[in-house]
Parts: structure tokens; sequence; C-alpha cells
């Protein structure tokens, strides 16, 4: 795997700022030519037995499970013979509905006649359900197999969880032994916060579904992406010394900041990202400052590699204009772009349809952030003003059509995807 840093420039006035983009670049073909082991989690529960409400229509009785079935048989069509499927249901508590079994031709109509049998009824336990898709995952499988799972629900858990872990730390226990988890949030009535958390710490992707057409998609770009992988379990770590700050990752990645030192979990790529941050020197004093960034992944099974990078921040002497230096305004293009998709990626999870005036003072507050950026970079004042706009004008979507909590979330993790798949194309052609 590449990695590359660019800054908009390596010189920073003190109380100033600069940005800087990391782009890393998986292999072009997975080193790890194991085969896949997928096995789905479906929530049971009696929620999931109601009918798709789609734009508030009703008047044709879909029920969500229908959806998820048909979903189900097109990613057991989607497997090849030498990949294994499985699949755990639960509602308040967790059934095994297909053991392990390879999906040659043969055997698929009785798989999705086992797929077919599972009926809404009862509660919901979202850790029975993780807890019988794991033990459907050998030792065996673990190790011959690239393994996640995905877990669809329609809801949270309305039960006391039995162990001392959380559903966050379930997960990452799972992705230590190698397994990655996904998770598919149907409708409204889940819980989105949990969701992130869990697919942060499980190193998969969170999706929402409000059109449940989409949940074949879903699951066959889930296994696309799982075979296309050629690096894994990926960690970035940046280290500088106070005074210097380096912000939170506009992407979304999970983020340690500890101590000078910032770990970031990018967790499984198949094609390149790129990572922005904002570095801000905090100090009184005129010394350099050093940073280090290094690169741990897999791109072979349990084989880990390191790349490390280390860069100089020069600090500006008193008086000297840093302002007016040269920069690099396709770095500070990149960054900005990330930055309006943050702001408004953040916007809409704060958004309350009964209050929608709550999500006002993030956005001014992103306008101001971004206006104050001409004491920065001179010359960059159309740029910047066309990024004030574009928050205006998509932050107005919220007060203006008055959207609910749905489709804020439908915006969130579509703006997520941006951020994370491909994104210093994809935010460039969305936003700049």
């Amino acid at each position: 795997m590449k990695m590359l840093t660019k800054f908009t420039r390596k010189k920073i006035s003190r109380g100033g700022k600069t940005h800087m983009e990391i782009t890393l670049t998986p292999p072009n073909e997975p080193r790890d030519k194991r085969p896949v082991c997928l096995v789905l989690a479906i929530d049971m529960s009696e929620g999931m037995g109601e009918p798709e409400k789609r734009y508030g229509f009703t008047e044709m009785y879909t029920p969500i499970m229908s959806r998820v079935h048909s979903a189900a048989y097109s990613v057991i069509r989607e497997l090849g013979d030498e990949d294994i499927f499985g699949c755990a249901v639960f509602n308040h508590e967790g059934f095994v509905c297909q053991e392990l079994i390879h999906p040659v031709s043969a055997m698929v109509p009785d798989i999705k006649v086992q797929v077919s049998r599972i009926e809404p009824h009862g509660g919901r336990n979202i850790e029975e359900g993780l807890r019988q898709a794991s033990l459907l995952i050998s030792q065996r499988a673990l190790a011959g197999y690239k393994c996640q799972i995905i877990l669809v629900t329609c809801g949270k858990t309305d039960t006391i969880l039995k162990g001392k872990e959380s559903l966050p730390d379930i997960c990452k226990i799972l992705r230590e032994r190698g397994i990655s988890v996904s998770m598919v949030g149907c409708g409204q009535g889940y819980d989105m916060h949990s969701v992130i958390e869990m697919t942060a710490a499980g190193g998969g992707r969170a999706h929402h579904v409000q059109n449940y057409e989409h949940l074949e998609e879903i699951f066959i770009r889930e296994i696309e992406s799982l075979r296309k992988e050629s690096a894994r379990d990926i960690k970035l770590t940046i280290k500088s010394k106070p005074p210097l700050e380096i912000g939170k990752n506009l992407n979304g990645y999970p983020q340690i900041d500890k101590r000078g030192k910032s770990e970031i979990s990018v967790g499984n790529l198949c094609e390149p990202v790129s990572l922005y941050f904002e570095i801000a020197y905090k100090g009184s004093k005129n010394e350099n400052v050093d940073m280090e960034i290094s690169s741990a992944f897999k791109e072979e099974y349990k084989i880990v590699t390191r790349k490390t990078e280390f860069h100089n921040i020069e600090i500006a002497k008193p008086k000297e204009e840093v302002a007016s230096l040269p920069y690099d305004s396709k770095v500070l293009t990149s960054w900005l772009g990330a930055f309006t998709a943050c702001t408004i990626k953040d916007a809409s999870i704060k958004c309350d349809k009964c209050k929608l005036s709550l999500i006002g003072p993030s956005l001014e507050k992103a306008k101001i952030e971004t206006t104050n950026l001409s004491k920065i970079y001179a010359g960059a004042e159309p740029l910047l003003e066309k990024c004030c706009a574009l928050i205006e004008k998509e932050g107005k979507i919220f007060f203006k059509n008055s959207l609910g909590i749905g489709e804020n979330k439908a915006v969130y993790f579509e703006l997520t995807d941006s951020l994370r798949r491909n994104s210093k194309k994809t935010i460039k052609n969305l936003y700049i």
C-alpha cells in the first residue's frame, strides 16, 4: 500500500493553521486470495413484519422481511461455489437459520427454503444476533476465508445485555478474531449512534435503508468490497509534539488523540482514500516541529506491514507574513470539499424535525471558520465564499423541506460514504 502526504504549506505562524491530506492507495489486486465467508444476522422481531412506508404510502402491503428474503436470495446467487454462507436470526433470542454451507447450485434451493421460513415475531436482542452469527464461524473458517457478518435490524435492542461487553465491544472482539461487522438499519426506529459505534468497532460499514429495494444492492456491494479488499485492518498513526495539535479527520474514521499521538482506524480498503486534517499551532516559541506519520496494514493474511514518513513543520518568525506565502491550492480545495461535506453531514444528524433550529449554530460556526481562512491563505476568498454558499444552501434543505429523521439518516450515510469511497475524486466533483 502506498501512502502520500501533502500540506497546503509546511510553514505555520504562531496561533495559525495549516491543512494536510494523507492519501492511502491499496494494491490494485488483493494478495489475500481467500474466498468469502458471509453470515447474515437477520432481525426477526415483530417490527420486521410491518409494511414498508416508503414515501408515506402503505397501500401495497410489503413487509420489510419480504425485502430481506429477496436480498438474501440475490446475495446467495452472487456467491461462488468456493465461498460459504450462513444465516442467524434473532428476536429476544438467537437461532441458527442456516449452518455454513457452500452455495453450489444444487444446494441453493434448500438454502432459500431455510431463509424463506424466517417469520417476524417477538422482541429484539441484537446481542443474541451477533453471538449466534459469530458461533457459526469456526476457527477453520477464519483461517481459510475472509469472514464478514452483515446484521440487519429495524429497531433498538429491547433486552438487557447478558454479558459485561457492550455491543461495540462485542464487535471489536469479533474484529480482533478476523470477522468484520457491517450493519444495515431499516427505517427510522433503529439507534443510529449505536450502529455507527458498532461498525466503527467492527471494521465494517453502516447503511441506512429507507427504500427496501436497495437492500439487494447493499448486500452485493458488501460482498464485492470484501472480495476486492487489498489492504485490511489499516491503522494510521500521527505523532507530533505539543503545541502542534492535530484535528479530527474529516472522513469520520474513529480517532483517538492522546499525548501528542493520534490513532485513526481506517479499516479495510479496496480503493484509494484521502484523509483530511487541520493542524493548529498554539505555542509561543519559534522552534520547528517534527511529525511522524505511519500506517500499519495487512496485505496478506496475518502479515502486518508498516510504512513511515517524517515531516518538519516550520514555525514562522514574529511579524512574518505567512498568509502571503505560496500554498498548494489543490490540497486546500480538497480539504474544503471534505469540510463542506463533513459540516452538512454533522448538521443532518443533529437535526430534529420538531426543533429544526438546533442545526443553525453549527452551520453558522462552520461558515465563520471558513471565512477566517482568508487570513491564512491570501487570494483564496472566491473559493471560501463558494464553500460558505454551499454550506448555507445545503443546510437550508433541513429548514425548508422539514426533513424527517429517516431522511436525515440517509443524508448522513450518503455523505459518510462519499467521504470514505475514493473521497478525493468524489468530494471534488460534488462540492467544490
